[in-house]
């Protein structure tokens, strides 16, 4: 297996052992990471579908086929580990796709893929085919979906599947809130008492009751599968807009969260940010900034984080716009830092807050005085 990094991909996964290679999705392509042996240094092994802006990477570990979904070129998938590739979008209308996830249901695999405009998909045939979920787009504030800088077209940013029921669905959109399905999307319903801006909602194997959501105004949790949220607050830790946020699959109180310390509003004029990376292992009652080996704050905006978990341990990733990688075998105490990659996030967080835009920020602040 590969640890898949990535804004819109599947995060978490499972190995029988260490983690040797990490899949980061940036834009400029894919960077395949590995290292030798655990405690080896990670080496940068080769790239592939340079020049995509690549919003998720998503292992599916059963075919060993990989997908990647692009800002602008649809769907790619490689069956031989990257060495070659083809589309895979026959029956998506658009481009543009932000996220990729899967679930097995029964002797069944589903593909979910979610796009801008806020489409939802699904493919039984590894992503072969495609048929839309079109009840979605019935539900009545559809309209009011929208995007910075972009009306009228908010995307699906996350997908997530009930692990006990695979017929339950919540599809987050950014920006409009969260839709619910509990048919396998044949039918929906808008959830509330939250922020509208969702980045990601997860879903608690132990107790599928228990949801966690991640909005740009900070985190919520459900104990009624979504029926009511409690807010746990706009700013933790220091952490303005919440973004990545996993948990591990195997101690579900154990949660990783990281977000940039001011709002991205304020970001088309300062160019610049810095992020903390933080830890909980109560369920969100308490966190703890992370720690050795990490930057205190973290330059640029964090925005992918993956978890690889094997029965020895986890290994757990940070990507940030500045193209840093941060890499922890020990649950977050240490940390590894890979430099030197295309930006990991949003292509227009990437673009607003490289060094080069913030120096020539700073110029034109100093010719103007």
């Amino acid at each position: 297996m590969a640890l898949c990094l990535s804004v819109g991909g599947r995060t978490i996964s499972t190995a029988d052992g260490p983690c040797t290679e990490i899949l980061a999705g940036t834009v400029d392509g894919v960077v395949r990471l590995r290292r030798a042996s655990p405690g080896a240094a990670w080496q940068e092994a080769d790239r592939f579908l340079g020049g995509q802006m690549v919003n998720a990477v998503t292992l599916e570990p059963a075919s060993g086929m990989l997908f990647v979904a692009t800002q602008d070129d649809g769907l790619h998938a490689s069956a031989d580990g990257g060495r070659s590739w083809q589309r895979r979008d026959r029956g998506m209308a658009f481009d543009r796709v932000w996220t990729v996830t899967y679930v097995r249901a029964g002797g069944e695999l589903r593909l979910y893929a979610g796009t801008e405009p806020a489409h939802l998909y699904v493919s039984t045939d590894l992503g072969e085919s495609w048929v839309e979920l079109a009840a979605m787009r019935a539900v009545p504030t559809v309209d009011q979906w929208f995007f910075p800088g972009q009306p009228n077209r908010g995307h699906v940013k996350h997908v997530a599947v009930d692990p006990t029921d695979p017929e339950t669905l919540y599809v987050s959109i950014e920006v409009g809130g969260v839709l619910k399905s509990s048919d396998g999307g044949r039918s929906w319903r808008v959830l509330d008492g939250f922020y509208e801006d969702v980045h990601r909602v997860l879903v608690c194997s132990s107790d599928p009751r228990h949801l966690h959501m991640a909005t740009g105004e900070g985190l919520y949790q459900s104990h009624d599968a979504g029926e009511s949220w409690t807010y746990l607050g706009r700013s933790i830790e220091g952490i303005m807009y919440a973004d990545p946020l996993i948990m591990h699959p195997h101690q579900e109180s154990v949660l990783y969260f990281a977000g940039a310390m001011t709002n991205p509003r304020y970001w088309y004029t300062t160019h610049t940010t810095t992020s903390r990376f933080i830890k909980t292992v109560d369920g969100g009652a308490t966190w703890q900034v992370l720690g050795d080996g990490l930057p205190d704050p973290i330059p640029g905006s964090v925005e992918a984080l993956g978890l690889e978990a094997a029965p020895d341990g986890c290994c757990v990733a940070a990507g940030t716009t500045r193209g840093e990688v941060y890499v922890s075998d020990d649950d977050g105490v240490t940390w590894a830092v890979v430099a030197g990659l295309p930006g990991i996030g949003k292509d227009y967080h990437v673009a607003m807050l490289t060094p080069a835009a913030a120096a020539q920020q700073a110029g034109a602040e100093a010719h103007r005085g």
